[in-house]
């Protein structure tokens, strides 16, 4: 079982702002009010935004529909490769690896404009 922490978030957002800086792309992150998520000093391409208490399944594009889809298409694809098994009169099994390779698959039927219109149900729209 893994579990984050405060050393390894704040490591972790210092190594993408390195990784951003090279690519001179500044980006904001929408964080919950996790006891790990401790915001570190001089981040330069890094503005860290916490969202308010207690209203992190409202706010995060990802809990709008976004995982919703992922699982419906993975569960879709799930029942595919349990009926193409069942068809083919053979078990069954699937390994870690196959729900890797179901969930990959599963992610790239997600569509733009479902990540986009979570977004911008919470508010987060592109303005030029």
């Amino acid at each position: 079982m893994a579990w984050m922490t405060s050393d390894l978030f704040q490591k972790y957002l210092r190594q993408w702002d390195k990784e951003l800086a090279k690519k001179k792309r500044k980006i904001i992150l929408l964080i919950d009010n996790c006891t790990a998520h401790i915001e570190p000093s001089n981040l330069q391409w890094i503005k860290v935004v916490f969202l308010p208490p207690n209203t992190a399944s409202l706010l995060q594009p990802m809990d709008q529909g976004v995982i919703r889809s992922l699982k419906w298409h993975y569960r879709k694809q799930l029942i595919l490769r349990i009926l193409e098994c069942y068809d083919k009169n053979k078990d069954c099994d699937i390994s870690l690896l196959d729900a890797v390779v179901l969930l990959e698959k599963s992610w790239r039927l997600v569509t733009k404009s479902t990540i986009r219109n979570c977004f911008s149900h919470v508010g987060l729209t592109k303005t030029q």
